[in-house]
């Protein structure tokens, strides 16, 4: 776990000190902060890919090096390899998606308000990080928006704080909280549930697949249950007539 741990926090320590990578790949980190803060939940199937690539790519190269003693090209093709199954996996597996998406972010903000440097510090994020991650199956919506939020909104941040030059930690906590106040209340009122035209709020499927389907499919598929509603009405009042 020591490694892990070190691993991590040497993670961490660069996006702490955003200014050592320069201002281009800073933009990338304030826009892709900004994305995740304020369409957290709307790009979920993209987030949830990225993760699952970022999390088999980093545990091939773990197991490559660590384990197998591989060769650096081994190493590479093994990462690779890990990379691309996890992001399929996370893709097409909607609540293992979840999981990692909301476990990961737990870990980021965990770490970051801990700031661990003891294997026990590090084993507590570890547990907030697997308690997110739960949750975030149970109640996808709202912790989805909740961590999506805290994490775009403190990375954009750090990003931003730094791109203007700002070094003190006051500004970072400062602008990170309001972006994070802004995303969050962005996202709650573009994503209140719909309602139908007989005044019910539209559900989700029970296991929010349905979130990922396109909108033009459901209402497609809702006004075919209609007019099958419709077409037994209209033979029931026939037979009733008869």
């Amino acid at each position: 776990m020591d490694e892990i741990m070190q691993i991590v926090l040497r993670v961490v320590d660069l996006t702490q000190n955003l200014g050592q990578i320069g201002r281009g790949l800073l933009m990338v980190v304030l826009v892709a902060g900004l994305l995740n803060c304020f369409l957290g939940y709307k790009l979920l199937r993209l987030w949830v890919t990225v993760v699952g690539l970022i999390v088999g790519g980093v545990g091939g190269l773990y197991v490559g090096y660590r384990i197998l003693h591989l060769d650096m090209v081994l190493i590479a093709i093994l990462a690779g390899i890990l990379a691309l199954v996890l992001a399929a996996a996370a893709f097409y597996i909607y609540k293992g998606g979840i999981f990692l998406l909301c476990a990961a972010i737990g870990l980021a903000v965990g770490i970051y308000v801990i700031h661990p440097r003891s294997s026990l510090a590090f084993f507590i994020c570890l547990m907030i990080a697997a308690g997110v991650g739960a949750l975030g199956v149970v109640f996808v919506k709202p912790i989805v928006i909740v961590t999506t939020s805290v994490q775009g909104g403190l990375t954009a941040g750090l990003a931003l704080v730094q791109l203007l030059y700002l070094q003190q930690t006051a500004y970072e906590g400062l602008v990170g909280i309001g972006i994070t106040v802004l995303g969050l209340l962005f996202q709650i009122l573009t994503n209140l549930p719909h309602r139908g035209d007989d005044g019910d709020d539209e559900e989700d499927d029970e296991d929010g697949e349905d979130d990922f389907r396109p909108r033009s499919g459901r209402m497609k598929e809702q006004g075919t249950g209609k007019r099958k509603d419709q077409e037994y009405r209209e033979k029931k009042d026939r037979i009733e007539q008869w």
